[in-house]
């Protein structure tokens, strides 16, 4: 993992990281402590961090799942862009072209937990705690663009 400053960005927003890692299953867990350090030392209110650290968490956790393999693990960039109205995370990931918002549909809540299908609520939990999704496919790589915004409109 590494902290990487973007002097241009911070120009324009308040703040810029970067934070990079293999796709080892194990490095996964160390985002969200460090990613909400980053957000807490910058005041960001504690509710939006909790949001922010499990969309990043099943994002990731997806990658991981349908994206990477043992024998060739992902390499992974979260970008966070800390910008006056809003949150923005980019996850960029080299793995094969899989869009994670396909099929993402609202589950059934009213099912019991043991009739339930494995999957799906994981993304679900991410279409609904953040304020703006989308995926595309570029130059060999996943781009995942989220916003979160720091205010309701």
């Amino acid at each position: 993992m590494q902290f990487q400053p973007e002097e241009q960005a911070r120009k324009a927003v308040c703040a810029g990281w970067q934070i990079s890692f293999n796709g080892q299953r194990m490095l996964y867990e160390q985002v969200r402590p460090c990613l909400a350090g980053l957000l807490r030392a910058q005041h960001v209110a504690e509710d939006i961090v909790d949001d922010l650290q499990l969309i990043a968490e099943e994002v990731l956790v997806n990658v991981l799942k349908h994206g990477a393999s043992e024998q060739d693990p992902a390499l992974i960039k979260l970008n966070v862009r800390l910008q006056e109205r809003e949150i923005v995370l980019d996850m960029v990931d080299n793995s094969h072209a899989y869009n994670p918002l396909h099929g993402v549909s609202q589950p059934d809540l009213e099912v019991d937990f043991a009739d339930r299908p494995l999957g799906g609520l994981g993304l679900y939990l991410v279409s609904a705690l953040a304020d703006h999704i989308d995926y595309n496919y570029a130059q060999g790589q996943n781009n995942l663009h989220i916003r979160k915004f720091l205010v309701k409109a």
